[in-house]
């Protein structure tokens, strides 16, 4: 593993208190003392270990910092991008590579792990970070020496386990728009028995940033809070238990888009019939009018046990056990304040993680075998309930596409004529899907020390999984008896004699021509692939090393636990990588200065990507929920980072990330004007994937008096321009941002207390930090970046 640490300036908010704590759980202190000891207890790791570029993100500034998601977290290290609107709806990209999970069928190319457990669903990421150890991105395909391996990287979070002593800790920090986040630790030995307890609670609030004209209500909020409890106990010299239970909430109403422009001619045809007047399409005006405001509530439940074993002087056993209950509701307004259509939308994935791992480890070699299960059982379910203003929004937007001079007040009644507002009203369409999934990963790591400067690598993984699944959709309530056409729905019986169709003339038919075929389907998968990496080391001087590595992934096919319009198929292939990478590392205690620069290329195929759908009525239902393969990707670029201390005040760091990744053979990708796969996207740069990124931060001490020491610092941070969504429509282009904070505080020189005031968004720059469909509408929305933020943090410490 290449692992690059990075000071804390360059990777923490605004709001971050600028307080660092080593990997073994160190006071805290200044940061330009934890630089310097983590550059030198980690020269080893730097220069010594062949392996794939890696940043750590150290450090107590993580969790108490204002935005506290890992999603925030890493839009500062180059080459990650997040992306996504919502908890569910959440993903990240390394180097170019990744997806969301909104289509719960599919897998994630970047791998998740908390406390050593993978997350088989990224939207965990939403639900804050708190008393956390570190936080380490690992570009690239991952070796075979722990969990499931990865196509494009892994995130890997390490909770702060109980510790000897006493210690009971407070941040509290408070800002604009009524933002409040605190976290509370208690630590303490449980009596004499040798058992360490931690308990850990968070909380985060603000109110919302977006003003519903609807009503005058501000919308948008935010509201999460967490628990942790946690137990270690050390039955002899040779075994340690850890076990962690955790409870996490979000309950919010959460998250309206304004409609980006230009809108498509069938929303702009909809709403001329409706003579409805958008607020506006410019995100960064923060206004919308929604009768129906978006609420959102995710809920986490998880209770992991983690078990290490000495079982001779050179082997070590390690367990990992853990159970996880994730559950996700939303509902779903139609951005308009007319009587159109709402949605109500629910999914529940509970799984089971166990892993076995052995490490050997001897003068000149070191091996790790181990064995990964993975059990996932997912129940979702989607109800659209139509209003009573649907039909004329439908009907009436093909009629002024015919002729504009047509709308509602010269023609509305023919509709309600031949479909009653009180036929619809009410009607649901109802999706539910299930699926099941068992997946075994075996894998063999070895590394061998040729001499004491070259070192080489080695690993491979076998995978199997087996997934079945069923989704159908059917439609319920509503009173189409109401219509003059429904005696025609007696045909079906006429037909049914005749053996032929007839329900394209039929009053139902017509409903479903509005809203979507029924349909029913059950289907099942088997997948087996291997990984293999191999990687080489030299080290050129005490203090710098070169290393080459090589790396074939795999990733899983699967079932679009959706329903799928025709030109995408039910399931999914499974994603292969294969790749080099190249990098040369200095770390030079003495200069207390690191650099590390990478070179890779890789070429993917069938790339999993999660697309835009419109569904198949009239009605526009938009999502991002279906997966297809993109058949050709190739990925190449260059990474540097660099950190050290200069004199005794200052501390500098930047990163900066050039990435090409280009969709080589996409001739068939979807269009959002047809609604069909006839757009070719070949030799285009891929979504969510800005060519450049970078970061830059600073700090600087300054004089110490009575105990205490005061510092400033900024950062910023920019991304050039891209495409949020797959198929690379007009609206879903984000333009190149650069995002600067600043902050200014007093520390105590012991640990104990800090206070410091920040700003986020200094320049209050206007930005677009994603978008997504709107439901109703055949058209995307965004979210405009947060504006510029003050706000002022305190922190506290008793004990140890």
């Amino acid at each position: 593993m290449r692992r690059f640490i990075l000071p804390a300036l360059c990777c923490f908010s605004a709001a971050s208190p600028v307080l660092a704590q080593s990997a073994g759980g160190s006071p805290s202190r200044s940061l330009a003392e934890v630089q310097v000891t983590a550059g030198s207890t980690a020269v080893k790791d730097l220069l010594d270990t062949p392996g794939s570029s890696t940043v750590l993100l150290t450090g107590q500034s993580v969790e108490v910092s204002s935005s506290q998601t890992l999603t925030d977290l890493f839009k500062q290290v180059p080459g990650v991008t997040n992306f996504g609107t919502t908890a569910r709806n959440s993903g990240l990209s390394v180097r170019g590579l990744g997806n969301t999970q909104f289509n719960d069928g599919v897998s994630s190319s970047v791998g998740l792990y908390v406390d050593g457990v993978y997350q088989p669903r990224q939207a965990v990421l939403a639900m804050g970070l708190y008393d956390l150890d570190y936080a380490e991105v690992r570009r690239g395909p991952q070796d075979a020496s722990y969990g499931l391996g990865s196509t494009a990287g892994d995130l890997l979070v390490q909770t702060r386990a109980p510790e000897p002593g006493h210690r009971k800790s407070l941040s509290y920090s408070v800002g604009e728009l009524g933002f409040q986040s605190a976290t509370a630790v208690f630590n303490s030995p449980l009596g004499r028995s040798g058992v360490l307890g931690r308990l850990s609670v968070y909380g985060q609030v603000r109110d919302g940033n977006l003003k519903n004209l609807y009503d005058g209500s501000m919308i948008n909020a935010q509201n999460k809070l967490g628990l942790r409890g946690q137990l270690a106990w050390q039955p002899n010299a040779n075994s340690s238990v850890r076990l962690i239970g955790e409870y996490g909430l979000i309950n919010q109403l959460c998250c309206d888009f304004p409609l980006l422009g230009p809108v498509s001619r069938g929303t702009a045809a909809s709403d001329a019939y409706m003579q409805f007047q958008r607020p506006g399409t410019n995100p960064a005006d923060r206004v919308v009018s929604n009768d129906t405001p978006n609420h959102q509530r995710q809920s986490l439940k998880a209770l992991t046990m983690i078990v290490e074993n000495q079982v001779s002087e050179r082997s070590r056993l390690t367990s990992i056990s853990s159970v996880q209950d994730l559950s996700y509701e939303s509902f779903i307004g139609d951005n308009t304040p007319l009587k159109l259509l709402s949605g109500e939308f629910s999914t529940r994935s509970r799984h089971m993680v166990q892993e076995l791992r052995l490490s050997t480890e001897l003068k000149r070699w070191r091996s790790t075998a181990g064995v990964f299960y993975l059990k996932q059982r997912i129940n979702a379910q989607e109800i659209g309930t139509l209003g009573p203003d649907i039909a004329r929004y439908a009907f009436g937007g093909q009629l002024n596409q015919a002729s504009p001079a047509l709308n509602q007040s010269n023609s509305g009644l023919l509709i309600d004529a031949v479909v009653p507002p009180e036929a619809v009203n009410g009607l649901q369409v109802v999706t539910p899907g299930r699926q099941e999934a068992d997946t075994l990963s075996t894998y063999w790591m070895n590394e061998l020390a040729l001499s004491t400067r070259t070192r080489l690598t080695g690993s491979v993984r076998m995978t199997a999984s087996d997934r079945s699944s069923s989704v159908f959709r059917f439609q319920r309530g509503g009173n189409l008896n109401a219509s003059p056409l429904a005696f025609t729905n007696s045909l079906n019986v006429l037909g049914g004699l005749l053996g032929q169709d007839v329900s394209g003339v039929t009053f139902e038919g017509l409903i479903q021509d509005l809203v979507g075929r029924n349909f029913q389907r059950t289907d099942g998968r088997r997948d087996f692939g291997m990984s293999t990496t191999f990687g080489a080391l030299h080290r050129l001087t005490p203090e710098s090393s070169v290393h080459v590595r090589l790396a074939s992934a795999y990733k899983n096919g699967g079932l679009n636990l959706a329903g799928t319009p025709a030109y995408v198929p039910v399931q999914f292939e499974r994603e292969r990588l294969n790749g080099w990478e190249a990098g040369w590392v200095f770390n030079s205690t003495s200069r207390r200065l690191q650099s590390q620069v990478n070179v890779f290329q890789s070429w993917v195929k069938d790339f999993q990507a999660v697309t835009f759908d419109q569904g198949e009525g009239l009605i526009r239902v938009p999502r991002q929920s279906v997966v297809l393969n993109i058949p050709r990707v190739k990925l190449q670029g260059v990474e540097w980072n660099a950190a050290g201390r200069f004199g005794a005040n200052w501390a500098l760091g930047g990163g900066l990330s050039y990435t090409e990744a280009i969709s080589t053979r996409f001739p068939n990708a979807p269009n959002e004007d047809t609604n069909q796969a006839d757009k070719d996207l070949s030799g285009r740069q891929l979504f969510n994937a800005p060519r450049w990124s970078g970061f830059l931060g600073f700090e600087h001490t300054l004089a110490r008096v009575n105990g205490a020491q005061w510092y400033w610092g900024g950062n910023a941070m920019f991304k050039s321009s891209y495409f949020g969504a797959v198929e690379q429509s007009r609206t879903s282009f984000i333009d190149g941002y650069e995002v600067l904070d600043a902050r200014v505080g007093v520390r105590s020189l012991k640990p104990g207390w800090q206070v410091e005031a920040w700003v986020r968004n200094l320049l209050d720059e206007r930005y677009l930090s994603g978008v997504s469909t709107v439901y109703g509408i055949g058209d995307y929305g965004g979210i405009a970046g947060d504006a510029r933020m003050l706000g002022l943090t305190t922190s506290f410490t008793l004990g140890p």
